[in-house]
């Protein structure tokens, strides 16, 4: 497992598709997996935006008639300038909705503000927490290597693994006529770190 665990140091993965996107967001405005303090000003002052929203489609093989959307973020004001709920949605982990937060910098920058609202919906706070560990299905040992059955991904992890395989020319072992197909834990890490 030391393999897998240390390859996941260097990876790509993240909670959730978004937050994987507030992560760069951050890495492109402060070149740092972190958010500056936003400083509390007065309750009646603050640059606001009425409503923002983002998407996220995925373009399979970079052809624009494969693209299908994978997110979508719906931040809407509350009764007052500066109050925000956001609702996150992607395909692996569902809907959620933030708890009412605010916002109020002196000027307003979307990204940021997206960013923030991120973390209050995902994290149920105003700041990135450390990056989580790699989430691996069960693994057990077979033949001396430590392997996952492709049964436990959940449909959209097996239909996207299932596809990187074969584009790799990898075929699952099918030991004792089991139904669903094992291959090593380690080709599941670099599903995740490279192909997502």
């Amino acid at each position: 497992m030391n393999e897998v665990q240390s390859s996941a140091e260097v990876s790509r993965w993240s909670a959730s598709i978004w937050d994987l996107i507030a992560r760069l967001i951050a890495m492109a405005l402060y070149r740092k997996e972190e958010l500056p303090l936003m400083p509390a000003g007065p309750a009646d002052k603050g640059a606001y935006a009425r409503s923002l929203c983002a998407v996220v489609e995925h373009w399979s093989d970079g052809e624009e008639t494969r693209r299908a959307r994978v997110g979508t973020a719906q931040l809407t004001m509350g009764p007052r300038p500066c109050d925000y709920v956001c609702e996150l949605w992607d395909d692996l982990t569902g809907t959620r909705k933030s708890v009412q937060f605010r916002h109020a910098p002196e000027v307003l920058q979307h990204w940021d503000l997206l960013v923030r609202a991120v973390c209050w919906a995902d994290h149920n706070q105003p700041a990135l927490p450390a990056r989580p560990p790699l989430r691996l299905p069960p693994v057990f040992e077979e033949g001396g290597k430590e392997c996952i059955s492709l049964g436990k991904l959940c449909v959209q992890a097996h239909g996207g693994f299932r596809n990187w395989l074969a584009r790799q020319g990898i075929e699952p072992r099918f030991p004792g006529g089991t139904g669903s197909g094992i291959v090593p834990a380690q080709l599941f890490a670099d599903f995740v770190e490279r192909a997502l």
